[in-house]
């Protein structure tokens, strides 16, 4: 008996190969790259929101820690207004001056408070935008704490807002 042979099934053109070998291989290496462009991306945004966060965040704080210091000057110096408007209805000649100069110094404070108002208005406009919301309602909260006269209500929603930022952060400490 006689085998017969297979069909041996027609081979490719060694230059179809080379050809398919060469053009699979930049097509592979084309998609990988595309892949990795967006990965690298999506990596560099992410970097760019926390960079900016951080420097929203921080610069809010700063701005309201100012505010505070200026509101809390401000309430000394009507507390010393209020006595030296007292003594002047007592007969005090010196108090008159003393409410002069005090006045003075009443205005450098709201000098100095103005620009400060403006900036925390400008920071809640960035702290809107690059989020999250609820880092903005901490940082509401704790502006809105600080005309206040309890120092613990204020500290409170200072803490707040600074676990909100490090959440957003995601800052352990």
């Amino acid at each position: 008996m006689i085998l017969a042979a297979a069909p041996v099934p027609p081979s490719l053109d060694p230059t179809v190969l080379v050809l398919l070998s060469i053009f699979g291989a930049a097509g592979v290496t084309a998609i990988a790259g595309l892949v990795l462009a967006g990965w690298q991306s999506r990596r560099d945004h992410k970097r760019w929101v926390k960079e900016h966060r951080y420097n929203g965040f921080t610069r809010a704080l700063a701005l309201a820690d100012r505010y505070a210091r200026y509101r809390g000057e401000g309430d000394e110096m009507m507390a010393r207004s209020e006595a030296l408007e007292a003594k002047a209805l007592a007969g005090d000649g010196e108090a008159a001056v003393e409410m002069q100069n005090l006045a003075a110094e009443m205005r450098g404070v709201v000098e100095q408070l103005s620009p400060v108002l403006e900036e925390l208005g400008d920071v809640a406009a960035t702290l809107e935008v690059l989020g999250p919301n609820d880092v903005l309602d901490a940082f509401n909260d704790f502006t809105d704490a600080i005309p206040g006269d309890d120092s613990e209500a204020r500290g409170r929603a200072k803490d707040k807002f600074v676990a909100a930022v490090r959440r957003a952060l995601a800052i352990r400490a």
